[in-house]
């Protein structure tokens, strides 16, 4: 009887998600017709220089990120304050997804693009479609190579897989899954993620650093309410990453997840659990 009703739960949570989702996407569609000339622009020079790439390694944020190594020919996606990884400096035309909402309401300084640039030159950018609001983000695609991908914030059981292009209105989630969802767009079969640690809850509980460049100081990990709140959070995440294996594997997408927590190790299910 529990697991029946905990089932239900789960079910009336998801078509929350496809509300939410669909009411995103409005307003998205409008996002993306006010500005359909600076992203017309911006996504047709981005696909010329990054279109049919197959090697993808994608650097989360997560402590495990540390074990990531340029590979030579690999195309390397780091998100937000990524670009203090070591890795970072090295590689070549990287990208860096940024599609937080801090950025645009002021949380976040726009100068963290621009540290991210004078750090490696050849860096090119890719934001959420929702920052176009914010008028430094437009001026800074104008004058940097820059993409914008236009994501809803959750996977769900009703989430179609149809193929998705750099530009298109789809499923995605926070900066890793847009990383993903980016990497899908330009032709990746086969994705290697590292620092993907599971939304750093258990580690914040512990104490220990969350991200390979310490912990998030906006996170007040004693705070019970915030705690509590982070640990539905999980649980939400768990389940999301869940239908995120099921659409890649629905396009025959590989994706390794290289990371020291167990229950994160693998999105794919195995050939058995299928």
């Amino acid at each position: 009887m529990r697991e029946m009703f905990w089932n239900l739960k789960e079910f009336i949570d998801e078509i929350f998600f496809l509300i939410h989702n669909l009411l995103n996407s409005l307003h998205l569609i409008y996002i993306k017709l006010i500005n359909r000339k600076l992203i017309k622009r911006s996504n047709s020079r981005f696909i010329k220089h990054n279109n049919n790439i197959d090697d993808v390694i994608i650097v989360a944020n997560g402590p495990s990120s540390s074990h990531c190594k340029v590979r030579k020919g690999a195309k390397l996606i780091f998100v937000n304050f990524g670009y203090q990884h070591s890795a970072f400096i090295e590689a070549i035309n990287p990208v860096l997804v940024v599609v937080d909402k801090k950025l645009s309401n002021g949380s976040w300084s726009i100068k963290m693009l621009t540290d991210a640039y004078d750090l490696n030159p050849t860096v090119q950018f890719a934001f959420g479609g929702h920052l176009l609001k914010s008028q430094d983000v437009r001026d800074f695609a104008n004058s940097y190579r820059s993409c914008f991908i236009f994501t809803d914030l959750n996977f769900t059981r009703f989430s179609k897989t149809t193929k998705y292009r750099l530009g298109d209105i789809a499923v995605g989630g926070g900066a890793t899954e847009s990383a993903i969802m980016l990497a899908v767009s330009l032709g990746a079969k086969k994705l290697n993620v590292f620092g993907f640690d599971g939304n750093n809850v258990v580690l914040g509980l512990a104490g220990l650093d969350t991200h390979f460049y310490g912990s998030d100081p906006m996170k007040d990990w004693r705070n019970p309410k915030f705690v509590a709140r982070e640990l539905r959070f999980l649980s939400y995440f768990i389940d999301k990453n869940r239908y995120l294996s099921d659409y890649l594997a629905a396009l025959e997408i590989e994706l390794i997840n290289n990371t020291d927590t167990e229950y994160m190790k693998r999105h794919q299910k195995t050939d058995e659990e299928r």
